[in-house]
């Protein structure tokens, strides 16, 4: 993970949480990589990395399937979706 946020912290598009927040309540709660990806005009790895950053800091729920995959990202303040 740490090799991940190097590689962010170098990245030229560095962009707010609150837009990632934007586009998931945009997307009722639902994120994935990719999605964010399309949304922002981002790398997917951007992507990746700031949904991750996002999730350690407690704005975001992963739902995981069998393998240990990390599927999609759920926003844990639900009342923003009201």
């Amino acid at each position: 993970m740490a090799y991940y946020k190097n590689q962010y912290q170098k990245s030229k598009h560095k962009f707010p949480d609150a837009d990632v927040l934007k586009v998931a309540i945009e997307q009722k709660g639902r994120l994935t990589p990719t999605l964010l990806c399309l949304k922002l005009r981002i790398s997917i790895e951007e992507g990746q990395i700031k949904l991750d950053d996002l999730y350690e800091q407690g704005a975001f729920m992963m739902d995981v399937n069998q393998r240990g995959a990390v599927v999609e990202y759920h926003l844990r303040d639900r009342s923003l979706l009201a």
